[in-house]
């Protein structure tokens, strides 16, 4: 596995793995659709089945970031995976938070390609993410008390 990040903030990691590139999809489309408010496309035909390559956005805690994965046929029932993760635009982390967010996203990979259980991913992903909803109304509505004093 090589594993290299470089000053330019992003992580990047290149492997191959013993499973076909069509499972290797099934598995990044299951993460897609059964995290979306981890993993969420970004934009419009950012993932190409064709070309077999993937970008979507990861959140992690206050570190958003861009992650693009390349896949490609290695040898029979092989695929050679190429992962970068990247700052989202306009933020701002460093190589090691982005190298953590690589090798997290790389462990829910390897489960669903195991066929292991990702619910305790989906519901921490659901409370974190009910949790940033009620901090922003509260933090709207201190901010509006504050105004009006």
């Amino acid at each position: 596995m090589n594993s290299s990040v470089s000053t330019i903030q992003k992580a990047e990691r290149e492997t191959t793995i013993n499973f076909s590139v069509e499972i290797v999809k099934e598995a990044i489309n299951t993460i897609l659709e059964e995290l979306p408010f981890k993993y969420s496309p970004v934009g419009k035909g950012k993932s190409n089945d064709v070309f077999n390559n993937y970008q979507f956005s990861i959140s992690r805690n206050m570190n958003p970031a861009i992650c693009n994965v390349y896949l490609e046929d290695a040898e029979t029932d092989k695929t050679k995976i190429k992962i970068i993760v990247i700052n989202a635009y306009g933020a701002v982390s460093s190589n090691s938070i982005l190298e953590s967010i690589l090798n997290d996203y790389l462990n829910l990979l390897a489960k669903v390609l195991k066929g292991d259980s990702i619910e305790a991913e989906k519901k921490k992903a659901t409370t974190s993410g009910i949790l940033w909803v009620l901090f922003i109304i509260i933090f709207i509505i201190i901010m509006g008390v504050i105004f009006l004093i």
